[in-house]
């Protein structure tokens, strides 16, 4: 059990021209959609994402401060977050960051606009400063699931997936899975461990969840990511 891996030499730095930021249900074109993440108990899927998007909306605004932290919660609006980023989207959010957070694992996530506390200034202006649509996304062929990782803590590297059961463990991590599920099988657990290794995943708490998106908007020339 392994994943092919590929390095390249990135000079492209180009812009995805995206949208602009925000999340209460208003369904007019040109307004935000708003979304309480203090009052919601399950943030939009992609699926609602795109039906937002097909009715007009361009932005997302998150109110409630957001809090990262090792919780499962977290998970959960990571993937929220990664979800919007897939289609190229503009979200405005802001909360509180845990010192000890690995936010260097997110930063081809749309950044916070808003108010962050726990962590340093700095972090959260190298988070904005760095941000490029397509830093960190996936494409699945048939058979095999290929990963681009151009987030500025490592050296850009293509992975190339195989293997029949990471793949299957790939998918399963689209939302957030608990690692000490009875139905994971010993293949299963020894694939989330390759793919933590390679910081493909995050695990916060009991759970984990795939780290990159599918470009649901690619940019115009596609060439820039």
């Amino acid at each position: 059990m392994n994943l092919v891996i590929s390095h390249y030499d990135w000079t492209s730095d180009g812009l995805l021209a995206t949208q602009t930021h925000s999340v209460e249900r208003n369904y007019q074109s040109n307004l935000p959609l708003k979304v309480n993440i203090e009052e919601q108990h399950q943030l939009p899927s992609v699926t609602e994402i795109l039906t937002f998007i097909h009715q007009g909306i361009t932005r997302i605004e998150v109110q409630g401060a957001v809090v990262l932290e090792d919780s499962y919660q977290s998970l959960e609006f990571i993937r929220f977050l990664r979800d919007v980023t897939s289609f190229g989207m503009r979200i405005t959010w802001g909360g509180y960051i845990d010192n000890k957070f690995p936010v260097e694992k997110l930063t081809h996530l749309y950044p916070p606009e808003l108010s962050v506390q726990g962590i340093s200034t700095d972090q959260v202006t190298k988070w904005q400063n760095s941000y490029r649509f397509g830093l960190h996304f996936m494409r699945k062929g048939p058979g095999f699931i290929l990963l681009k990782d151009r987030r500025p803590f490592r050296t850009p590297v293509t992975f190339t997936i195989g293997d029949p059961i990471i793949c299957s463990v790939f998918e399963k991590l689209t939302t957030p899975l608990r690692q000490t599920e009875d139905t994971l099988t010993d293949g299963e657990i020894a694939a989330i461990k390759l793919l933590l290794n390679h910081n493909l995943v995050l695990a916060l708490s009991d759970s984990v969840i795939r780290l990159p998106y599918r470009i649901n908007k690619w940019p115009i020339p596609a060439h820039i990511i």
